[in-house]
Parts: C-alpha cells; sequence; structure tokens
C-alpha cells in the first residue's frame, strides 16, 4: 500500500512539475513578447521623433512629399542605386539610434529562448509592423556598412526579398 501511494505522489509531483515548466515558459514568453511590443513602439517612436529634428535641407524634402513614410520611399528608391546616400552626416546620425533600435528588436528575438513556433510568431508581428520601405532601408544601411551579421538578421527575418 505504501509502495503504492508513493507511485501515486510521483505521479503527481511529476504533473506538477511539468505544469510548472509549461507555466514558466508561457511566462518567459509573455514576457518577451511584451519587451518585443515595447521595442516596436520605441521604433515608431523614433520614426516620429526624428522626424522634427532633420537638417533643413531633408526636412524641405520631407515636407514636400508631406510625411516621413514619403522620405523613407525617397531612402529606398536611392537605396536600388549603387551609389552612397545623399544623408548628410547628422541624417545619419539620427536615422543611427532607429536602426540600432531594429537590429536590437531583431537580435533579441532571435536569442530569445522560445519555441520554433513562438519566435515565428514574433517574426510575423516584427514583420507587420515595419514597411516595406523601413525594410529596404535596413538593408541598404546594412550593406553601406559591410554588416553581414545585420544582413543575415534581415534574411532571416525575411524583410527584404532579392
Amino acid at each position: 500500500m505504501q509502495t503504492e501511494e508513493l507511485k501515486m505522489q510521483r505521479e503527481e509531483t511529476t504533473r506538477s512539475a511539468d505544469q510548472l515548466e509549461m507555466q514558466q515558459q508561457l511566462m518567459n514568453y509573455q514576457l518577451i513578447l511584451t519587451t518585443v511590443n515595447d521595442l516596436i513602439k520605441l521604433k515608431s517612436g523614433i520614426l516620429v521623433s526624428i522626424e522634427t529634428s532633420y537638417s533643413v535641407e531633408v526636412s524641405k524634402v520631407i515636407s514636400s512629399f508631406g510625411s516621413l513614410d514619403s522620405y523613407l520611399n525617397i531612402l529606398a528608391d536611392d537605396s536600388r542605386k549603387p551609389t552612397r546616400s545623399p544623408l548628410s552626416y547628422q541624417d545619419r546620425q539620427n536615422f543611427k539610434q532607429y536602426i540600432e533600435t531594429c537590429f536590437f528588436l531583431l537580435q533579441f528575438v532571435i536569442e530569445s529562448q522560445l519555441t520554433v513556433l513562438q519566435i515565428d510568431n514574433l517574426k510575423k508581428i516584427i514583420k507587420v509592423n515595419l514597411s516595406e520601405n523601413e525594410s529596404i532601408v535596413l538593408k541598404r544601411f546594412a550593406q553601406e556598412d559591410s554588416n553581414q551579421h545585420q544582413l543575415a538578421l534581415i534574411k532571416i527575418f525575411n524583410l527584404f526579398s532579392s
């Protein structure tokens, strides 16, 4: 009888441990998802805030096109050319914070200890929150800096196909 009770206790302990492990995995995913959403908000906030800090020349271009996305479109068009960007040093510095935030977001997801399905879901969330123009600009900056790691992240997330 004691042997049977011990066996039942062992089985219950195993079930409890499995449930705790599942709860830990869920909490980890929720924490990472929250962080990803916060980083996406930060990325979007940077785009909005840097729009007002462009050089006068770039501000005139943005005003003439009406929005930051229009300006990103200009950068995207420029990225298809083999020459370097006409952006001034200051304009590149303004974008540097944005670019670093984007690549940190991608790297954060890759380094998270989640299941393949969870990582795929986060990749989709990120992809939905990046415009095609943003993806093109990210790729162009990575190419200009010859940053193979950033180019690999872009490929892993399938942000830009060519």
